[in-house]
């Protein structure tokens, strides 16, 4: 015979992670990042100067941190996490290179640091919310990664 005053047994609670509220930032960002990178991809293919490597290998890479910002934005499992933890230092790596070269490219060009100045001002923000997406994707997600987990939708 049951205990009419027992109390009720629940699943725990540590299984249950809500998801999160507010992601329409991040879509924003996420379009705003197709956009540019549509229109680099555009200049770069059909541009005057033949397809150099650098320029290739910066397409495939931003196909993927582009995917990762959309897998975040939209709360969608794409690949691994273990993936998008080496994406971002992948994806860091070429950005620094292509900065460095950048700078070393345009020295001695007139007026080359007000550009830098422009440039950094504009695709700083840009490009440190980019790197937060992704990292917020790869190591703050737990409720996308962990298969086990019940899903709550926000209230």
């Amino acid at each position: 015979m049951e205990n009419p005053y027992a109390a009720p047994v629940a699943a725990p609670l540590a299984t249950t992670q809500h998801l999160p509220k507010k992601m329409l930032w991040w879509k924003i960002l996420f379009w705003l990042l197709v956009i540019l990178e549509g229109a680099a991809f555009i200049a770069i293919v059909w541009g005057d100067d033949a397809l150099a490597w650098d320029d290739s290998v910066e397409i495939v890479i931003y196909v993927f941190v582009i995917a990762g910002i959309f897998g975040f934005a939209y709360q969608r499992v794409l690949f691994a996490e273990l993936f998008w933890r080496g994406v971002i230092p992948v994806a860091a790596l070429w950005d620094i290179f292509l900065i460095g070269k950048s700078v070393y490219e345009g020295l001695h060009q007139e007026y080359f640091f007000v550009g830098v100045v422009i440039i950094a001002a504009v695709f700083g923000p840009v490009m440190f919310f980019q790197y937060l997406a992704l990292y917020k994707y790869a190591f703050q997600s737990p409720h996308l990664w962990n298969a086990k987990t019940n899903r709550v939708a926000p209230e």
